[in-house]
Protein backbone atom coordinates (compact mmCIF):
# COMPACT_ATOMS: atom_id res chain seq x y z
CA UNK A 1 0.00 0.00 0.00
CA UNK A 2 2.96 2.30 0.41
CA UNK A 3 2.85 3.10 -3.33
CA UNK A 4 -0.59 4.65 -2.90
CA UNK A 5 -2.11 7.47 -0.95
CA UNK A 6 -5.73 7.94 -0.07
CA UNK A 7 -7.25 11.12 -1.48
CA UNK A 8 -10.62 12.82 -1.36
CA UNK A 9 -12.71 12.12 -4.46
CA UNK A 10 -12.77 15.88 -5.11
CA UNK A 11 -8.99 15.81 -5.56
CA UNK A 12 -9.21 13.55 -8.63
CA UNK A 13 -7.94 15.64 -11.52
CA UNK A 14 -8.74 13.16 -14.29
CA UNK A 15 -11.69 13.61 -16.63
CA UNK A 16 -14.16 10.87 -15.68
CA UNK A 17 -15.54 10.58 -19.21
CA UNK A 18 -12.05 9.92 -20.58
CA UNK A 19 -11.18 7.60 -17.70
CA UNK A 20 -14.13 5.27 -18.20
CA UNK A 21 -14.73 5.74 -21.93
CA UNK A 22 -11.18 5.81 -23.29
CA UNK A 23 -8.78 4.50 -20.65
CA UNK A 24 -11.18 1.76 -19.50
CA UNK A 25 -11.52 0.38 -16.01
CA UNK A 26 -11.16 -2.96 -14.31
CA UNK A 27 -14.21 -3.69 -12.20
CA UNK A 28 -12.75 -5.94 -9.52
CA UNK A 29 -14.57 -8.05 -6.97
CA UNK A 30 -13.16 -10.35 -4.29
CA UNK A 31 -15.43 -13.00 -2.81
CA UNK A 32 -13.71 -15.14 -0.19
CA UNK A 33 -10.41 -16.14 -1.82
CA UNK A 34 -11.50 -15.56 -5.45
CA UNK A 35 -10.74 -12.35 -7.32
CA UNK A 36 -12.39 -11.60 -10.62
CA UNK A 37 -12.25 -8.53 -12.79
CA UNK A 38 -13.66 -7.36 -16.08
CA UNK A 39 -12.90 -4.46 -18.35
CA UNK A 40 -15.55 -1.76 -18.46
CA UNK A 41 -15.96 1.26 -20.67
CA UNK A 42 -19.48 2.25 -19.62
CA UNK A 43 -20.43 3.95 -16.38
CA UNK A 44 -21.08 7.21 -14.60
CA UNK A 45 -19.42 9.08 -11.75
CA UNK A 46 -21.30 11.78 -9.89
CA UNK A 47 -23.52 12.45 -6.91
CA UNK A 48 -26.57 10.35 -6.03
CA UNK A 49 -28.60 10.48 -2.83
CA UNK A 50 -26.14 13.05 -1.40
CA UNK A 51 -23.25 10.61 -1.81
CA UNK A 52 -20.29 10.49 -4.19
CA UNK A 53 -21.35 7.64 -6.39
CA UNK A 54 -20.66 5.51 -9.42
CA UNK A 55 -23.11 3.69 -11.63
CA UNK A 56 -22.06 0.63 -13.60
CA UNK A 57 -23.95 -1.62 -15.96
CA UNK A 58 -23.06 -5.30 -16.13
CA UNK A 59 -24.72 -8.01 -18.23
CA UNK A 60 -26.00 -11.00 -16.21
CA UNK A 61 -24.09 -13.30 -18.58
CA UNK A 62 -20.76 -11.92 -17.31
CA UNK A 63 -18.98 -13.92 -14.62
CA UNK A 64 -18.28 -10.72 -12.69
CA UNK A 65 -22.04 -10.17 -12.42
CA UNK A 66 -22.51 -13.00 -9.92
CA UNK A 67 -19.56 -11.69 -7.86
CA UNK A 68 -21.17 -8.23 -7.79
CA UNK A 69 -24.58 -9.63 -6.87
CA UNK A 70 -23.13 -11.62 -3.96
CA UNK A 71 -20.65 -9.06 -2.63
CA UNK A 72 -21.19 -5.67 -1.08
CA UNK A 73 -17.95 -3.95 -2.18
CA UNK A 74 -15.86 -3.73 -5.31
CA UNK A 75 -13.07 -1.61 -6.74
CA UNK A 76 -12.72 0.26 -9.97
CA UNK A 77 -9.08 0.23 -11.05
CA UNK A 78 -7.63 2.48 -13.72
CA UNK A 79 -4.31 0.99 -14.79
CA UNK A 80 -1.16 2.89 -15.64
CA UNK A 81 -0.19 3.22 -19.31
CA UNK A 82 1.08 0.10 -21.04
CA UNK A 83 -1.57 -2.39 -19.90
CA UNK A 84 -3.74 -2.48 -23.02
CA UNK A 85 -3.14 -6.22 -23.36
CA UNK A 86 -4.42 -6.78 -19.80
CA UNK A 87 -7.54 -4.69 -20.47
CA UNK A 88 -8.18 -6.59 -23.69
CA UNK A 89 -7.73 -9.95 -21.97
CA UNK A 90 -10.03 -9.03 -19.08
CA UNK A 91 -12.64 -7.74 -21.52
CA UNK A 92 -12.66 -10.79 -23.78
CA UNK A 93 -11.92 -13.76 -21.49
CA UNK A 94 -14.14 -15.08 -18.73
CA UNK A 95 -13.10 -15.68 -15.15
CA UNK A 96 -15.08 -18.92 -15.45
CA UNK A 97 -12.31 -20.22 -17.70
CA UNK A 98 -9.24 -18.30 -16.54
CA UNK A 99 -7.66 -17.10 -13.33
CA UNK A 100 -7.35 -13.53 -14.58
CA UNK A 101 -4.98 -12.41 -11.83
CA UNK A 102 -2.57 -15.22 -12.69
CA UNK A 103 -2.97 -14.84 -16.45
CA UNK A 104 -2.42 -11.07 -16.45
CA UNK A 105 0.32 -10.96 -13.82
CA UNK A 106 -1.42 -8.13 -11.98
CA UNK A 107 -0.49 -7.72 -8.32
CA UNK A 108 -3.50 -7.48 -5.99
CA UNK A 109 -3.21 -5.44 -2.81
CA UNK A 110 -5.89 -6.15 -0.22
CA UNK A 111 -7.40 -2.89 1.03
CA UNK A 112 -10.11 -4.50 3.17
CA UNK A 113 -11.52 -7.98 3.72
CA UNK A 114 -13.32 -8.26 0.37
CA UNK A 115 -11.60 -5.71 -1.85
CA UNK A 116 -8.32 -5.33 -3.69
CA UNK A 117 -6.68 -2.75 -5.85
CA UNK A 118 -3.83 -3.54 -8.20
CA UNK A 119 -0.26 -2.37 -7.77
CA UNK A 120 -0.34 -1.49 -11.49
CA UNK A 121 -3.22 0.97 -11.00
CA UNK A 122 -2.79 4.73 -11.22
CA UNK A 123 -6.16 5.36 -9.60
CA UNK A 124 -8.62 3.10 -7.75
CA UNK A 125 -12.02 3.60 -6.18
CA UNK A 126 -13.35 1.47 -3.32
CA UNK A 127 -17.13 1.29 -3.74
CA UNK A 128 -20.01 -0.09 -1.68
CA UNK A 129 -23.20 -1.21 -3.41
CA UNK A 130 -26.28 0.88 -2.65
CA UNK A 131 -28.78 -0.05 -5.37
CA UNK A 132 -29.21 -2.77 -8.00
CA UNK A 133 -31.81 -2.82 -10.75
CA UNK A 134 -32.30 -4.88 -13.89
CA UNK A 135 -32.71 -2.66 -16.91
CA UNK A 136 -35.89 -3.17 -18.93
CA UNK A 137 -35.40 -3.02 -22.71
CA UNK A 138 -39.06 -2.03 -23.07
CA UNK A 139 -38.39 1.25 -21.24
CA UNK A 140 -35.97 2.60 -23.86
CA UNK A 141 -37.41 5.65 -25.59
CA UNK A 142 -35.84 4.57 -28.88
CA UNK A 143 -36.92 1.00 -29.66
CA UNK A 144 -34.42 0.72 -32.54
CA UNK A 145 -31.61 1.52 -30.11
CA UNK A 146 -32.89 -1.16 -27.73
CA UNK A 147 -32.99 -3.74 -30.53
CA UNK A 148 -29.48 -2.77 -31.65
CA UNK A 149 -27.96 -2.90 -28.15
CA UNK A 150 -29.81 -6.00 -26.94
CA UNK A 151 -30.58 -8.24 -29.92
CA UNK A 152 -30.23 -11.36 -27.75
CA UNK A 153 -32.04 -9.91 -24.73
CA UNK A 154 -28.92 -9.90 -22.51
CA UNK A 155 -29.92 -6.59 -20.91
CA UNK A 156 -27.59 -4.97 -18.38
CA UNK A 157 -28.17 -4.69 -14.66
CA UNK A 158 -27.38 -1.30 -13.15
CA UNK A 159 -25.32 -1.13 -9.96
CA UNK A 160 -25.13 2.17 -8.08
CA UNK A 161 -22.46 2.35 -5.40
CA UNK A 162 -21.13 4.88 -2.96
CA UNK A 163 -17.48 5.80 -3.44
CA UNK A 164 -15.98 5.06 -0.02
CA UNK A 165 -12.29 5.69 -0.71
CA UNK A 166 -10.04 6.80 -3.54
CA UNK A 167 -6.41 5.76 -3.94
CA UNK A 168 -3.82 7.21 -6.30
CA UNK A 169 -0.13 6.66 -6.84
CA UNK A 170 2.10 8.79 -4.69
CA UNK A 171 4.02 11.50 -6.54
Amino acid sequence: MNRFKEIDVNEVKDNFISLIGKDYALITVKNDDKINMMTASWGFFGVMWNKNAVSLVIRPSRYTYQFLKEGSEFTINFLQNGYDDVLKFCGTKSGRDYNKVKETGLTPIEICKNSVLFSESKLAFLCKKVYVQDMDKNLFCNKDFSKKMYPDGDVHTMFIAEIEKVYCLKD
